[in-house]
């Protein structure tokens, strides 16, 4: 009888997890932009799903993670620093306050700036350019420095992804973006709905507990759970990283992605310069540049490069995360198993060698 019964529950839960698959979770606040191909649901208060983590999102007026929802004013009287990027600089599975984009902002509040964090999972020059173009031109958001993290997944999504049509407009050149867009507008009241039934049901916390426990006896979510050989194995050797370390990669697309990205980093300083706002470039590794101690890489050759030709400000966070220890170990201690994204432990970090650079071009 017990064991029909967990059986029984089991098979709940996984029909429980099909509603709250974490592709769905993530379309319903993910909407397309006509301009910039997609951006997330102003004003949103909703849970997302990155694995099996559940984690608190808010936007804001201008459909920025935020810490609530809240109107930002088009001008500010404090300095106003606008951060964009990927996943990375998203925060992807960490709520706001956690993010090294929530940590930056709270920690230069003393000094009286002002951060805000434009960035959106799966952006890449292409877009950081029309965004900020459309933030500055069409909207009229005033900013006084954006900082660019260009991740490594960059040259990949510019050499597969994006184009910019003859309007100057992101279109997808691939199926894949279109993925992660929710078709119609989500509605507002029955996200903020859900999101409280599965904070405060019962029923709900219940059938979650249950979620978790099949899926720690799957072996690939349970092998996700922490970090070991498995885990790493997941999160390394990845195509979109590896182009810095393997020519066959870089060949196949690292070349082209990256003379892409120029083009597009070009037009978003040529805009900045035009509306006098100050630009500042950051890079930073991937769990396969820290096993392959690859500080030389050419992400940062390049980029150090142009910003120096550029008379850019140039923050190398490659450093920081490949330092002198056993490479598994700074991976388990800073990045989700079975994933290139930060934890919390990660971001606090990154949060930190950020600042320390920063203030020196201050």
């Amino acid at each position: 009888m017990l064991i029909l019964t967990d059986v029984m529950l089991a098979q709940v839960a996984k029909a429980f997890w099909s509603l709250w698959d974490v592709r769905n979770v993530e379309r319903a606040y993910r909407v397309r932009s006509a301009i910039y191909h997609h951006d997330l649901a102003r004003n949103h208060e909703t849970l997302g799903m990155w694995g099996l983590k559940r984690y608190p999102i808010k936007t804001n007026s201008f459909g920025f993670k935020d810490r609530e929802i809240r109107e930002i004013p088009l001008q500010s009287e404090r300095r106003r620093i606008l951060l964009i990027g990927d996943s990375f600089t998203e925060g992807i599975g960490v709520r706001f306050e956690e993010t090294y984009a929530g940590l930056i902002a709270e920690a230069l509040k003393p000094r009286n700036v002002e951060v805000l964090n434009a960035a959106v999972s799966s952006y890449s020059p292409a877009i950081y350019y029309r965004k900020t173009k459309y933030l500055l031109e069409d909207i009229g958001l005033g900013f006084d420095e954006l900082v660019v993290f260009l991740d490594l997944s960059d040259i990949h999504d510019e050499a597969t992804f994006y184009e910019l049509d003859q309007d100057e407009n992101v279109i997808a050149v691939s199926d894949w973006p279109e993925q992660l867009i929710s078709r119609n507008q989500p509605a507002s009241d029955r996200e903020r709905f859900m999101s409280v039934l599965q904070n405060n049901s019962v029923v709900l916390r219940f059938l979650s507990a249950l979620v978790e426990r099949t899926l720690a006896q799957d072996q690939e979510y349970g092998a996700c759970r922490k970090m070991d050989k498995a885990a790493l194995a997941a999160m390394t050797n990845l195509e979109r990283s590896l182009w810095t370390i393997n020519d066959t990669v870089f060949e196949k697309y690292g070349k082209a992605g990256l003379e892409k990205a120029r083009g597009n980093m070009d037009r978003l300083l040529t805009l900045l310069q035009r509306h006098r706002k100050k630009l500042t470039l950051v890079v930073y590794p991937w769990p396969d540049q820290i096993m392959n101690h690859d500080l030389r890489s050419k992400q940062v050759k390049f980029w150090k490069r142009w910003t120096e030709e550029k008379e850019v400000p140039f923050i190398n966070l490659f450093p920081a995360f490949i330092i002198e220890e056993n490479p598994e170990t700074t991976i388990g201690r800073y990045f989700i198993p079975c994933d290139m994204h930060l934890n919390e432990a990660g971001h606090e970090f990154f949060a930190e060698a950020f600042l320390r650079e920063w203030k020196q071009f201050q």
